[in-house]
C-alpha cells in the first residue's frame, strides 16, 4: 500500500506543479496573443498599425520564451521524480551513488535555473522592464548614498569630539 501512495503522490506533484501550470500558462498566453492579434487589426493608420504589430509580436515572443523556459527547466525534475518512483528498483540500483546524485543535482539545477533566468529573460526582451530596473537601481543608489552620508557624518562628529577630548553634557528636562 505504501508504494501506491508514493506513486500517487509523485503523480499528484507532477500534475499540480508541472502539468496544470503549463496548461494554464499556455491557455492564458494564447488568449493574450489572440487579443493582441485582434486589436492590431483595428487601426486604420498604416504606420501606427505597423508599430503596434511589432510591439504585439515582441510581447508574443516574450510570452513564448517564458513558457518555453518554464517547460524546459521544470521538466528534468519532474521526469526524474517520476522515473525514481515508477522505475523498477533493479534499474535504480544499477546506478552508482555518483550517477544518482548527478541526476538529482542536474535536475534541481535546471529547476532553479528557471527562476534565475526569468529576470534576465525579461531584461533582454522588454524595454519597459529595463526602464523599471534602471529606476529601481537609481532609487537604491540614492538610498545607499543617503545612508552612507549619514553614517559618515555621525562618525565624523563622534571622531571630532573624541579627538578634542571635550565631553558634551546633555541635560534631561523630562522630570
Amino acid at each position: 500500500m505504501n508504494a501506491v501512495w508514493k506513486r500517487a503522490y509523485a503523480v499528484l506533484l507532477t500534475v499540480s506543479f508541472y502539468a496544470l501550470p503549463a496548461l494554464m500558462l499556455l491557455a492564458i498566453n494564447i488568449r493574450i496573443y489572440l487579443v493582441l492579434r485582434r486589436s492590431s487589426h483595428s487601426f486604420c493608420d498604416v504606420d501606427r498599425k505597423n508599430v503596434t504589430a511589432r510591439r504585439h509580436q515582441q510581447v508574443s515572443n516574450n510570452i513564448a520564451c517564458v513558457v518555453l523556459i518554464f517547460l524546459l527547466c521544470h521538466m528534468p525534475l519532474r521526469v526524474t521524480a517520476l522515473w525514481f518512483t515508477f522505475a523498477p528498483v533493479s534499474d535504480i540500483r544499477r546506478l552508482s551513488l555518483n550517477q544518482m546524485l548527478l541526476i538529482i543535482y542536474m535536475s534541481r539545477c535546471c529547476f532553479y535555473l528557471n527562476h534565475a533566468i526569468n529576470p534576465v529573460l525579461y531584461n533582454f526582451v522588454s524595454s519597459k522592464f529595463q526602464e523599471e530596473i534602471c529606476s529601481l537601481a537609481w532609487s537604491l543608489k540614492q538610498t545607499m548614498c543617503c545612508v552612507l552620508q549619514r553614517r559618515k557624518m555621525s562618525h565624523s562628529s563622534y571622531t571630532s569630539s573624541h579627538v578634542t577630548g571635550k565631553t558634551a553634557v546633555v541635560k534631561n528636562n523630562s522630570s
